[in-house]
């Protein structure tokens, strides 16, 4: 559940010990959305090669899916895929 307390303070807490141990303690992964495109796709080379962990959502409607794997082999870095349309609306 989302606790506005604590995001206040990751967000306004500046004192460099507390934020490294922050870092070093969390296991936070990105997502991105639409990332097998383009520009998204460069964006997830950029974020694997800063050591940032990804989850991979996109539908390859514009984009392929070799895309994945010059990512993994950019970065020589796996990560989750999930090929999804989140736009999708059930019929009522």
């Amino acid at each position: 559940m989302f606790n506005m307390e604590k995001c206040k303070l990751l967000i306004w807490d500046l004192d460099e010990t507390k934020v490294a141990k922050r870092k070093a303690e969390s296991n936070i992964a990105i997502l991105v959305k639409g990332g097998a495109g383009y520009i998204r796709s460069h964006t997830c080379v950029e974020l694997l090669n800063a050591g940032k962990g990804i989850v991979l959502l996109d539908n390859f409607m514009n984009s392929n899916e070799e895309v994945i794997n010059r990512i993994h082999k950019i970065t020589g870095k796996t990560f989750p895929v999930y090929a999804v349309d989140i736009n999708y609306r059930r019929k009522q």
